[in-house]
């Protein structure tokens, strides 16, 4: 689902028109981006988390200089779905493994 379809599920459940319900959704994302941005995180309640977490630094060999360098700590998006939101909606989601060659096959998890 991308903006546009989320925007006329919105108007058509809500009776607001397609406008505003684009409104809604640039409102409600410049408020995540705000508040990720102060460090902090964004919780609803049988929804989900989005937070910011925070990586190490981290060694790694440089084949082509052979030297040893660190790449930087980062800060990584991340969303926790909650219980809730897992077990309603998500319980139809089949997660299969990626296949490693051609001969393998795929196993449901």
């Amino acid at each position: 689902m991308n903006k546009k379809e989320l925007a006329k599920y919105i108007s058509l459940n809500s009776g607001l028109d397609l406008i505003k319900s684009k409104e809604v959704i640039d409102v409600i994302k410049d408020i995540i981006k705000v508040e990720l941005r102060s460090d902090g995180n964004i919780s609803i309640r049988k929804f989900g988390k989005f937070c910011i977490k925070k990586t190490k630094e981290r060694k790694y060999y440089n084949l082509w200089q052979k030297v040893v360098s660190t790449s930087p700590a980062k800060r990584t998006f991340s969303f926790i779905p909650s219980v809730n939101l897992l077990e309603d909606n998500l319980s139809n989601v089949v997660i299969t493994a990626p296949l490693s060659s051609p001969n393998e096959s795929v196993h449901n998890w």
